[in-house]
């Protein structure tokens, strides 16, 4: 039985699955009312479209090597990228970050199609895209939709390299009932990936208990482990008690899926330095983020001069249009390398079957090239490391016919 305060709450909540950012702010805005909420999985759609946009980097470059392209910025010819995304919440806010990366980044942005979250028909979205000839397509589709798109892209734009979210691409029946191939989404687990010393052995069992792989909100398992975690350690089931012990970034969880801690409050009110627009929005300040993320931070500000620089705690530090996004919300994941930061998967042929292996994070040999220090390194850490068991990337040879040298 979990302690009840005076209110009538007390009862400790694990949001596992919903990204959408809005839910953890209730907790900044009405702190009393909603310290018992944590989110688990998976982070807030910020730092979804985050590492999208890292392995939409890296991708970038593998494609325009492929195409006998000379590297960006040095050679300005640029690949073309469409968007396809369902018209939602959580999608919403994804779509200008992309175009900002694309346009910093060397990647000519053509159109966006949006479909509704349940279409099962993609026909007039997909003939819109071909109508552009892009080398890539940018999905960010949760529900059917992703599934017509397996279907369908083969149909009408079967030369496009797809990469992004899709939450259907992540079953172990995708290949089967769409056929598609080479498919790159986010994910969070692949078969022989191991994000922490205990995700091969779940990994296995769960398959062998379920025939099926995990998807992302089977991280739930971690967070009912935490859960047991905090309760062991604080020797209580009073929610004063397990709120201050999650609440510290020393009892990060280390569990299957990722090493999981949680945001803390932010000490600095941006309402005060930037103005009205930013009430409710807090940032961390240098000593707490120097706290979640060590030397990364130094590394890549310099820790005496982070002090100035709060607004790249509520937004991004590429992009000033990020101001609004930022992901940086109290008791909301923290994300980076060392934390939870999801993997890229793509659909290839293995021995003869079609299954999904993780691509990234990966390691490169020569992250000294500007581009990819750019790609690479960010307010959260240096991403150039890779998981255990992560696989080349592969580009079907239908790419390579229509764009390659």
């Amino acid at each position: 039985e979990v302690a009840v305060g005076p209110s009538g709450a007390g009862v400790m909540f694990f949001n596992c699955g919903a990204a959408t950012k809005a839910l953890q702010m209730s907790v900044v805005d009405d702190y009393d009312s909603y310290k018992y909420w944590f989110k688990s999985t998976p982070y807030n759609e910020v730092f979804l479209v985050t590492s999208c946009l890292k392995y939409v980097a890296l991708i970038n470059g593998a494609l325009r090597t492929a195409a006998g392209l000379g590297p960006w910025p040095g050679d300005p010819a640029q690949l073309k990228l469409a968007i396809m995304m369902e018209d939602a919440e959580w999608c919403n806010p994804m779509e200008q970050p992309v175009k900002d990366f694309c346009a910093a980044y060397g990647i000519n942005w053509t159109v966006t199609q949006k479909c509704e979250s349940a279409a099962t028909d993609l026909t007039s979205q997909l003939q819109a895209i071909d109508a552009d000839e892009p080398h890539i397509i940018f999905t960010i589709l949760s529900g059917p939709p992703g599934k017509a798109y397996g279907i369908q892209q083969d149909d009408y734009v079967p030369y496009a390299f797809s990469l992004g979210i899709n939450v259907e691409s992540q079953d172990i029946a995708y290949h089967a009932d769409t056929g598609a191939e080479y498919h790159v989404t986010l994910d969070t687990w692949a078969p022989g990936a191991a994000s922490t010393s205990f995700t091969l052995d779940w990994f296995d069992d769960f398959v062998t208990k379920t025939s099926r792989w995990p998807t992302y909100c089977a991280a739930t398992y971690d967070a009912i482990n935490a859960l047991v975690v905090a309760i062991e350690a604080t020797d209580s089931l009073d929610y004063a008690d397990l709120i201050p012990y999650f609440e510290d970034p020393a009892n990060k969880y280390t569990g299957v899926g990722a090493t999981t801690a949680y945001y803390p409050k932010g000490a600095i009110d941006l309402e005060l330095i930037l103005g009205g627009a930013y009430a409710g929005e807090f940032s961390l300040n240098a000593s707490q983020a120097y706290e979640l993320y060590g030397d990364d931070l130094v590394d890549y500000y310099g820790y005496a001069n982070f002090t100035d620089m709060a607004a790249n705690w509520l937004g991004h530090a590429r992009f000033a249009d990020w101001t609004t996004l930022g992901g940086h919300v109290q008791h909301d994941t923290v994300y980076g390398p060392g934390f939870q930061t999801g993997i890229a998967v793509q659909w290839q042929e293995i021995s003869g079957e079609w299954k999904k292996v993780c691509i990234w994070p990966m390691f490169l040999d020569s992250p000294s090239q500007a581009y990819w220090d750019a790609a690479l390194t960010d307010e959260h850490g240096n991403w150039n490391f890779e998981y255990p068991g992560t696989e080349d990337l592969a580009i079907p040879g239908e790419w390579l016919t229509k764009f390659g040298p």
